[in-house]
């Protein structure tokens, strides 16, 4: 998962945390910036309670011309060219810092090298003179061998934000980012434009092109169909919430920015998390709500 200090997605991290160590997978945050831009009161909760759930997070420093939200949307497609300990046995999820997963096997099965989830859900995508299913990454499951093999010869290195930036580059053109960002003025308009979907179109080439180099050998498996999801676009309201039984959905999607609506979103997590993670994010929560409450930080709209 990943995240500039802007707010818009960096609050809810660590409600998406809890609820991947309540599946039993240890949370991995890339978060773009010097670590000094996290020491708000809007930012520093949220770096607080990451600590606590034993996050490894990652803070990727380096001279860049794109935007951080940009490197942020990217960087968790690089997590196995990591200076981390991992093992090519290892398995990475890639997953989005406002979605919560409920149940593990829609996200990972034994035996698979690439796990994909809602994989039907968007046509197909061109790049670079090939045709190919474009695939979601609300969550990618790849063992560290099979993403070291899907990003091929790429340099770019987890860690580090030009290196990131480079490869962006490469692939798309610098063209391509700049009518995005003069089309919008903040990341709700920027989801209109083909570049918000960059990540999804890189990805999804590069696993298009590990397939067609290793035929009849790779190992894939799918959840094509979502079903039920707690989505912010049709959020019940809250006394409804506390009825629902969490465990028949397939997942939720948070409204952005989530912690400015922690009251509406509060019930679902009374009903998924344990009583320890339920306390840990309701302070966590109402302590967002009053720094909210005093308008602080940046337009948690806005983009850099």
């Amino acid at each position: 998962m990943s995240s500039t200090a802007d707010n818009y997605y960096l609050g809810s991290l660590p409600l998406a945390a809890m609820a991947w160590i309540r599946l039993g997978v240890q949370p991995m945050v890339c978060l773009v910036g010097d670590p000094k831009e996290y020491e708000s009161n809007l930012t520093r909760p949220s770096i607080e309670i990451l600590k606590k759930l034993n996050t490894t997070i990652t803070f990727l420093q380096g001279k860049i011309t794109l935007k951080k939200a940009t490197i942020a949307q990217h960087c968790r497609l690089y997590a196995a060219n990591s200076q981390l300990p991992l093992q090519p046995e290892d398995v990475i999820i890639i997953s989005d810092s406002d979605y919560i997963p409920i149940h593990k096997e829609r996200h990972w099965a034994d035996g698979v090298d690439l796990m994909l989830y809602n994989s039907q859900c968007c046509g197909y995508e061109n790049h670079r003179g090939s045709h190919f299913p474009h695939l979601t990454v609300l969550t990618m499951g790849m063992t560290v061998a099979t993403f070291r093999e899907v990003l091929g010869t790429s340099k770019a290195r987890y860690e580090n934000a030009t290196s990131i930036e480079g490869d962006l580059l490469n692939s798309f053109g610098k063209e391509g980012f700049e009518e995005a960002y003069n089309q919008a003025r903040d990341l709700e308009q920027l989801h209109k434009h083909r570049m918000w979907y960059s990540d999804q179109i890189l990805i999804s080439y590069r696993i298009n092109q590990w397939k067609r180099n290793k035929p009849g050998v790779s190992r894939t498996g799918e959840w094509s169909l979502v079903g039920a999801r707690l989505d912010r676009m049709s959020w019940p309201r809250p006394e409804e919430v506390e009825k629902i039984n969490v465990s028949t959905y397939g997942d939720m999607h948070l409204m952005r920015p989530a912690m400015k609506k922690w009251l509406d979103i509060r019930p679902v997590f009374k009903n998924l998390f344990s009583p320890e993670f339920y306390k840990m994010a309701d302070d966590y929560g109402v302590k967002l709500l009053d720094y909210h409450s005093q308008d602080l930080g940046p337009n948690p709209q806005s983009f850099v």
